[in-house]
Protein backbone atom coordinates (compact mmCIF):
# COMPACT_ATOMS: atom_id res chain seq x y z
CA UNK A 1 0.00 0.00 0.00
CA UNK A 2 1.00 3.59 -0.56
CA UNK A 3 -0.24 6.97 0.59
CA UNK A 4 -1.25 9.95 -1.55
CA UNK A 5 2.40 11.03 -1.81
CA UNK A 6 3.44 7.59 -3.20
CA UNK A 7 5.27 6.70 0.03
CA UNK A 8 5.26 3.01 0.92
CA UNK A 9 3.15 2.22 3.99
CA UNK A 10 4.56 -0.08 6.63
CA UNK A 11 2.59 -2.86 8.33
CA UNK A 12 1.92 -0.59 11.30
CA UNK A 13 0.22 1.98 9.03
CA UNK A 14 2.97 4.60 9.11
CA UNK A 15 4.70 5.66 5.89
CA UNK A 16 8.37 5.25 5.06
CA UNK A 17 9.63 8.81 4.65
CA UNK A 18 12.12 8.08 1.84
CA UNK A 19 10.75 4.93 0.16
CA UNK A 20 8.46 5.57 -2.79
CA UNK A 21 6.51 3.23 -5.07
CA UNK A 22 6.15 3.89 -8.78
CA UNK A 23 6.00 2.12 -12.11
CA UNK A 24 4.12 -0.99 -13.16
CA UNK A 25 4.08 -2.35 -9.61
CA UNK A 26 1.39 0.22 -8.81
CA UNK A 27 -1.15 -1.27 -11.29
CA UNK A 28 -1.93 -4.47 -9.40
CA UNK A 29 -1.55 -2.64 -6.08
CA UNK A 30 -4.46 -0.35 -6.93
CA UNK A 31 -6.57 -2.45 -9.29
CA UNK A 32 -6.13 -6.03 -8.07
CA UNK A 33 -5.28 -9.05 -10.19
CA UNK A 34 -7.44 -8.36 -13.26
CA UNK A 35 -6.37 -4.99 -14.63
CA UNK A 36 -6.27 -3.44 -18.08
CA UNK A 37 -2.72 -2.61 -19.18
CA UNK A 38 -3.61 0.88 -20.45
CA UNK A 39 -5.01 1.79 -17.08
CA UNK A 40 -1.96 0.32 -15.37
CA UNK A 41 0.34 2.41 -17.59
CA UNK A 42 -1.58 5.55 -16.64
CA UNK A 43 -1.28 4.68 -12.95
CA UNK A 44 2.45 4.02 -13.45
CA UNK A 45 2.93 7.42 -15.10
CA UNK A 46 0.95 9.32 -12.48
CA UNK A 47 2.62 7.68 -9.49
CA UNK A 48 6.02 7.91 -11.20
CA UNK A 49 5.60 11.67 -11.42
CA UNK A 50 4.39 11.93 -7.82
CA UNK A 51 7.21 9.71 -6.51
CA UNK A 52 9.83 11.60 -8.54
CA UNK A 53 8.64 14.97 -7.25
CA UNK A 54 8.58 13.73 -3.66
CA UNK A 55 12.02 12.10 -3.91
CA UNK A 56 13.48 15.27 -5.44
CA UNK A 57 12.21 17.26 -2.48
CA UNK A 58 14.79 15.46 -0.28
CA UNK A 59 17.75 16.65 -2.37
CA UNK A 60 19.50 19.64 -0.83
CA UNK A 61 19.85 22.72 -3.03
CA UNK A 62 23.32 24.22 -3.24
Amino acid sequence: MVDERARVLRADGFSCQTLYAAGMSMGPALLGSGYVSGVALTIAAVFGRIAGREAASHVPLF
